[in-house]
Parts: structure tokens; sequence; C-alpha cells
């Protein structure tokens, strides 16, 4: 039982990196030189909405 669930864990958590490390790359690939800015203005964004 606990090995199942280590591995339900561990699946989840390197689908959730894999997804990151896409979302990165699809930034970079469409904002190239501006990425750093983008993610400055999403993140403000969104602890705008959230605060």
């Amino acid at each position: 039982m606990k090995k199942k669930t280590l591995i339900i864990i561990l699946t989840v958590v390197v689908i959730y990196v894999a997804v990151c490390v896409a979302e990165f790359c699809y930034i970079f690939a469409t904002q190239d030189d501006n990425t750093w800015n983008y993610l400055k203005e999403f993140f403000d964004w969104y602890f705008t909405l959230l605060f």
C-alpha cells in the first residue's frame, strides 16, 4: 500500500515538473528576450488579483 502511494505521489510530482518546464519553454519561445519582463508582469497581475 505504501509503495503504491509513493509511486502515485512521485508520478504526480514528475508530471507537475514536466508541465512547469514545458510552460517556461513555451514562454521563452514566444517571448524570447522579453521572458523575464513577461514573467514579472504576469506575477504582478497575479498578486494584484489575489491581494
